[in-house]
């Protein structure tokens, strides 16, 4: 039977005719059907995702792997996304959410988060109970927070290495399958995208956290994202600082222990001989300000909680710079990540035959690895920060 074929089939049985016994959702009628979102509809749905986004139908989707909760039960995948043959990105479906598509990033050499923590070594050393048949399962808290637990689903590292983390299960309920019961409305498996509007300022100069811990034995978000945008400045006809090392160059590195400094980041704990730091938002702001005008670069900022996407598009269309921070519940502790903003995109999904509905996705640096699409109305993020700069 052909792949269209089983899933038109799917949408026109009985959810109770075919699936075990239904979660409730407290935005659907009794009579809603659902899809369990095995690898193989994920990766459908992703490649729809992508040609639709992409406005690309040779865009193709394959490698999906499962991501798990911090309590260990499946959520999601993280599926490549493929175009002529060639990887040209990622993207990341979380069942928990009604729009599903919580983060994706379309280009060549792309890795996703998954791919990053396999490269990061100080991470796979920390990683519980992994050797080199084990490469471990991948835990999702957010679109911002990701780590990797044992096959086991004991424990989980997170790529700040601060800990071994738990995760609460008892023995009998850990599952050895390869993907999980992850009911999701057949309404919104069948979502279509379409990209109403879009804007950006063009790609950021960027270090990888792994090239700012090797070089300057430091780790902190929001200086990371401070000094992309350092990058993105010029001051007579040249970049203020030299902030990736693309095309041969090689950063400034002192300069990012010099915004460490400006913004009054301070330590907050020394892990494998990198220390990371913490910046207050208030302090990203006037700090940043002070170390552009000391070399003789006139910059203002401003900063607001609970900013709206309008504001980002305005900056976007000044082609100005922003920092964007959002804060979630991770282990159950508050966590922030600030991250310089590059653009947005505006979005429209149908979910089958229901009213369409919005979702807006801001363009960033993620301050790990590379450039993605956020969604900015993201349910699990607790409150949100902005920094404007002009000039």
């Amino acid at each position: 039977m052909k792949r269209r074929t089983f899933l038109q089939l799917v949408v026109m049985l009985s959810s109770k005719a075919i699936f075990a016994p239904r979660i409730a959702y407290a935005n659907d009628t009794e009579e809603d059907g659902y899809v369990y979102l095995t690898p193989d509809l994920a990766v459908d749905f992703a490649s729809r995702f992508a040609q639709e986004i992409d406005d690309d139908d040779t865009c193709t989707a394959s490698n999906p792997i499962l991501a798990y909760s911090e309590a260990g039960n499946p959520i999601g995948y993280v599926v490549n996304i493929f175009k002529n043959g060639q990887k040209n990105g990622y993207v990341i479906l979380d069942a928990r959410q009604d729009n599903i598509v919580t983060r994706f990033s379309f280009g060549p050499n792309i890795l996703n988060p998954w791919e990053s923590m396999q490269k990061d070594e100080i991470l796979l050393k920390k990683a519980p109970k992994l050797n080199q048949n084990d490469s471990g399962r991948l835990v999702m808290a957010s679109p911002l927070d990701f780590g990797i637990a044992d096959n086991e689903l004991t424990s989980y590292v997170t790529p700040d290495c601060q800990s071994i983390i738990p995760i609460s299960r008892t023995a009998s309920l850990r599952s050895s399958v390869q993907w999980g019961d992850i009911p999701i409305p057949v309404s919104i498996f069948h979502s279509t995208y379409k990209v109403n509007s879009s804007a950006y300022i063009g790609e950021l100069p960027y270090a990888t956290e792994t090239e700012i811990e090797r070089n300057t034995k430091r780790y902190a978000c929001a200086v990371t994202a401070l000094f992309s945008v350092a990058g993105r400045l010029y001051l007579n006809g040249k970049p203020l600082i030299t902030a990736t090392s693309m095309f041969g160059q090689l950063p400034d590195w002192n300069e990012y222990i010099s915004i460490w400094s400006a913004t009054n980041t301070t330590t907050a704990y020394i892990k494998n001989g990198i220390e990371y730091g913490s910046t207050k938002s208030n302090d990203l702001g006037p700090g940043f300000v002070s170390y552009c005008n000391n070399k003789g670069y006139n910059l203002q900022e401003s900063h607001a909680g609970a900013p709206i996407f309008e504001q980002f598009k305005q900056q976007i269309a000044n082609n100005c710079n922003s920092i964007f921070t959002a804060q979630a519940i991770s282990n159950g502790s508050t966590v922030g990540h600030s991250m310089a903003v590059a653009g947005w995109v505006d979005a429209t999904r149908t979910p089958g035959n229901d009213p369409a509905v919005g979702h807006s996705y801001l363009y960033v640096y993620d301050g790990w690895n590379g450039m993605a699409y956020i969604d900015y109305n993201y349910p699990g993020f607790t409150s949100t920060f902005v920094t404007f700069f002009s000039g």
